[in-house]
């Protein structure tokens, strides 16, 4: 997997709020690029673990 991917997870996952990261409830943000910007944290997140997973490590 490409190190800068990782960069970018390692930096999403630090300013990812500490809720339920399965559920976005729309209403508690404030526009779009926040939305989103949580949304692509999670599909980084989860392409992270698949990476781990498919390489056999365990976290």
């Amino acid at each position: 997997m490409n190190p800068q991917i990782f960069a970018n997870v390692k930096e999403i996952k630090k300013k990812q709020a500490k809720d339920n990261p399965e559920i976005l409830e729309p209403s508690i943000y404030n526009d779009r690029n926040e939305i989103l910007y949580r949304i692509q944290g999670q599909l980084f997140g989860a392409l992270a673990m698949l990476d781990t997973l498919q390489d056999g490590e365990i976290f």
